[in-house]
């Protein structure tokens, strides 16, 4: 039994939604957010690396990782519950985005390493 009918313009089951914009777009900014959640990840184990931090730091860094989302689960199921599913959208992508700006714009200025007090210019 095929999924496939027959005729030429019939297209099989699973690829049915695809005909609507509003599903391709839902498909294509979920794989990127994905990616992007996985580039994520492996930035941050660099990252800990880059500031001299080992497997403890970094457990530390992936704890607090968990807790943030454990709140953001927490909260946002109320929310989604009570609010417009499209504010509800629009402001976790801006809540995801806002530390991801912050911090990249800090990594490329030196202000996120730690200086040990006795690394000072002194004139």
């Amino acid at each position: 039994m095929s999924s496939v009918e027959a005729g030429p313009s019939r297209v099989p089951r699973a690829l049915r939604p695809f005909r609507r914009r509003e599903y391709r777009l839902l498909v294509s900014s979920m794989a990127a957010s994905l990616f992007a959640t996985g580039i994520w990840l492996v930035a941050i184990v660099w990252q800990v690396i880059a500031l001299g931090g080992g497997p403890a730091q970094l457990s530390v860094v992936a704890a607090a990782n968990s807790g943030g989302l454990l709140l953001s689960v927490l909260v946002g199921g109320v929310a989604a519950d009570r609010l417009r599913r499209r504010l509800v959208l629009c402001a976790v992508e801006a809540v995801r985005l806002a530390p991801r700006r912050a911090r990249r714009r800090c990594g490329g200025t030196g202000r996120d390493r730690h200086r040990d007090p006795d690394d000072r210019v002194r004139p």
